[in-house]
């Protein structure tokens, strides 16, 4: 059983529906506006239109952990391990996890939706890089496959990609 609301004097246009505050193992499932599926496109309101928009929230998200090493095998601390969707869905930052690392190497990515994803970890990057696409074009070939089901669990030792220039 869901809870409900009402939205009144929504203003013309299209949206997408961001959710915050579940539990760090969910992830939308998804997004219907009325009978449309409209996760991934959004969904358009035209004034005076009812229609019922229904969310669906799975406690069964992916996780992954593991530890980040850099090329002698040596923990790699503070940076950011990202999941990126594969190509055909990189314009859905929903899809998009990060996590740093701690002091050991270990990271920890929690609540990731099913479908195909690489994981990167760069031993320097501004947080949000990932998602520019000219900036991944890069890197493509250095990230690190994976297939993601519901409610599964995998660990990924990952390789710190080199960015920083030698001093």
């Amino acid at each position: 059983m869901g809870n409900s609301f009402a939205l009144k004097d929504v203003f013309d246009g299209t949206y997408r529906l961001g959710v915050i505050g579940q539990s760090k193992d969910c992830y939308v499932k998804s997004i219907r506006y009325g009978s449309t599926d409209v996760l991934e496109g959004g969904f358009t309101v035209f004034r005076g239109t009812q229609a019922s928009l229904e969310v669906t929230i799975s406690s069964r998200g992916f996780r992954v952990q593991r530890v980040v090493t850099d090329k002698d095998n040596l923990p790699v601390t503070g940076v950011w391990v990202v999941m990126v969707p594969d190509e055909a869905h990189r314009d859905q930052s929903r899809l998009y996890q990060k996590a740093a690392t701690d002091q050991y190497g270990h990271y920890l990515l929690r609540g990731i939706a099913p479908g195909d994803y690489k994981i990167f970890c760069w031993d320097e990057v501004e947080d949000g890089a990932w998602e520019d696409p000219e900036f991944l074009k890069t890197y493509e070939d250095r990230g690190q496959k994976i297939s993601v089901q519901e409610a599964d669990a995998k660990t990924a030792d990952v390789v710190a990609i080199r960015t920083k220039s030698s001093e």
